[in-house]
């Protein structure tokens, strides 16, 4: 994910993990990340949750790295950002 992120870093900032396999980057820009989510949701069924569902406001999303679908997922989503 910080690979990811990297990659599109005029899209994202990565934030390191504190702790565990839960991660917050954040989308920049004025988009605001709850259009992002359910845009990336209605074009590629990949569900990514905003960060105030979780009190984590600032234009965050919740990724959990952990998941064994992980990588298919962030497959889908750099299929959406490219417009594939």
């Amino acid at each position: 994910m910080e690979q990811f992120c990297t990659r599109y870093n005029n899209l994202f900032t990565w934030l390191p993990l504190q702790a565990g396999s839960v991660a917050f980057p954040q989308l920049r820009g004025a988009r605001p990340v709850g259009e992002f989510c359910r845009d990336v949701l209605a074009k590629r069924d990949v569900m990514i949750l905003s960060g105030d569902v979780f009190d984590h406001g600032g234009n965050h999303f919740r990724v959990g790295l952990g998941r064994t679908n992980f990588p298919e997922a962030l497959a889908q989503v750099e299929a959406y950002l490219e417009g594939r």
